[in-house]
């Protein structure tokens, strides 16, 4: 695909972000796009997977999908079977399962 192809298929997807909230969503994609922004990518397509509702995303139940852990607007618990690394020498790491609080 051609850089130009490239511009003409994201013109054509930006025409068809709606323009709710002062064109925010617009904004968030084009922060995406322009600044390269993980955060804003991630934002960008799960408001995308969900027509572009922000209460459909924080209510997403696909956890399947990869973004599903780090969707925006959601809260996430913490899981107490989170598995995190844990320094026990300078030059070694062990995985350890966090115990939930007690």
């Amino acid at each position: 695909m051609t850089k130009d192809e490239i511009f003409e298929e994201r013109r054509k997807y930006r025409a068809n972000i709606p323009s709710m909230h002062n064109g925010a969503y617009a904004k968030v994609y084009a922060k995406a796009i322009n600044d390269r922004s993980l955060r804003a990518a991630v934002k960008a397509k799960c408001l995308d997977c969900m027509c572009w509702q922000a209460k459909e995303v924080k209510n997403c139940t696909v956890a399947a999908c990869p973004c599903w852990e780090v969707r925006p607007y959601a809260k996430h618990p913490k899981n107490p079977n989170r598995v995190r690394k844990v320094n026990r020498a300078p030059d070694t790491t062990a995985i350890e399962a966090t115990a939930a609080p007690a």
